[in-house]
């Protein structure tokens, strides 16, 4: 469980505020997230950005509070399943989220090594 289940931008932003209220100064804080190809989103994020922009002007109630939140289904056993909710961020939100609250952003790679391949963020509390 992670960061990027915590549901709306504003709440992550006080999480953020809080990991750096109890980091020392100049303490670095490490985390992953998976990310949405921005500014060339793929097909699947193109039809994502059309249902949620487009679906209220036809009538279709919108799931989520922001862009990026996702609703799915995981499979426990043959007969339990448990709904599940991750936001999938583009990385200049994350950048940009990090600045505002007061990092500094070091690093940034890509996972390759794990499917749908994550970023992992080093930032610095400024």
């Amino acid at each position: 469980q992670g960061w990027m289940q915590i549901p709306g931008a504003a709440n992550r932003r006080q999480v953020l505020r809080e990991i750096r209220r109890v980091l020392v100064d100049g303490g670095v804080f490490l985390f992953s997230t998976h990310t949405r190809p921005w500014p060339v989103p793929d097909r699947l994020w193109v039809g994502r950005w059309l249902e949620w922009y487009g679906g209220p002007l036809v009538g279709k109630k919108r799931r989520g509070i922001d862009f990026g939140d996702l609703f799915y289904v995981r499979k426990l056993d043959v007969d339990h399943s448990l709904e599940q909710y991750l936001h999938i961020p583009a990385q200049t939100d994350i950048e940009q989220m990090l600045r505002s609250e007061g990092f500094q952003l070091l690093e940034t790679v890509r996972e390759t090594s794990i499917k749908h391949c994550p970023l992992i963020y080093a930032a610095r509390k400024k």
